[in-house]
């Protein structure tokens, strides 16, 4: 299995209290970059906008409890929003499993004319009291100017082990990991469609 990247992790202070707890920072780990780099006159795909659901909208980390039970972490937080930090994650694991591609995260500049254009909702994202980290995404995939599908609606539902009272590094890695797996499925199906050359 591709090993994720390293978590990156920036530690900071709140202000005020002396007393008060030390506020950290996480992001979200992609694959390792292909090393040979994408093709730069190959077709290009924009990853974005991403919607996310209304408790994923907020900078603390998110983990649900047991029934309706939700852990808001306030000393435990992302880098960046999550709809900005996930579509930077899948275009990074894209473009490792697919360099003959050109892939970016919305938003990108006005210079570049994507050819294809991956949009959807971020329905869950989280590690929950069982021990199980979770990704539920809706995804459809066009061709700009065209407002047709080219590849689903489709929604993927993905889960794996999260270690149960796991530190927000852990929750990180395994909610990192549940990215790296859709992608790398997203991937296939691309190629399958003939968007992305086999090697």
């Amino acid at each position: 299995m591709t090993r994720s990247l390293p978590l990156i992790a920036v530690a900071g202070l709140l202000l005020g209290c002396g007393a008060s707890a030390p506020v950290r920072y996480y992001s979200l780990p992609a694959l390792p970059a292909d090393d040979g780099g994408g093709a730069a006159d190959g077709p290009a795909l924009a990853v974005g906008p991403l919607r996310i659901a209304e408790y994923l909208d907020r900078p603390q980390i998110v983990r649900l409890g047991p029934g309706a039970a939700a852990q808001v972490d306030e000393y435990a937080r992302w880098i960046e929003p999550l709809d900005d930090g996930v579509p930077r994650v899948l275009a990074a694991n894209l473009a490792a499993l697919l360099p003959e591609l050109v892939v970016v995260a919305y938003p990108y500049g006005s210079g570049l004319q994507p050819d294809y254009r991956l949009t959807g909702r971020l329905n869950r994202l989280d590690c929950d009291a069982d021990g199980r980290a979770w990704l539920e995404i809706q995804w459809v995939l066009r061709h700009s100017g065209d407002e047709a599908p080219r590849l689903g609606p489709a929604a993927a539902h993905y889960s794996g082990p999260c270690p149960r009272n796991a530190g927000p590094a852990a929750v990180a890695e395994a909610l990192g990991q549940r990215l790296a797996e859709f992608s790398r499925d997203l991937a296939a199906r691309l190629r399958a469609a003939g968007i992305a050359a086999a090697h």
